[in-house]
């Protein structure tokens, strides 16, 4: 079985994917990002409850780093099946 470096790589944080897939303003994500430093939370929580993103919007987002994870672990040749069970629901 490979070693898998699924956790170790950094994968793009969802406030910058937000902001490309639905032109959410830089403004708007550091007003959320501050309230996630002060109170804790998802930032897709966050902005959802801001009113920023829908629930589609988020989806969206979601699947987009999932593609980007996919992707990631295809050309390091990691396939699902090399991920320990546990972390399956954690992409």
């Amino acid at each position: 079985m490979k070693a898998c470096s699924v956790i170790a790589r950094e994968r793009p944080r969802f406030g910058e994917v937000a902001r490309q897939v639905t032109g959410l303003r830089r403004e708007q994500l550091e007003a959320c990002l501050e309230r996630q430093r002060q109170f804790g939370g998802r930032i897709g929580e966050l902005l959802r409850g801001e009113g920023l993103l829908t629930r589609q919007q988020t989806a969206q987002v979601l699947q987009h780093q999932a593609g980007w994870e996919a992707t990631a672990m295809q050309a390091e040749g990691v396939s699902v099946s090399d991920i320990p069970v546990g972390l399956h629901a954690g992409l």
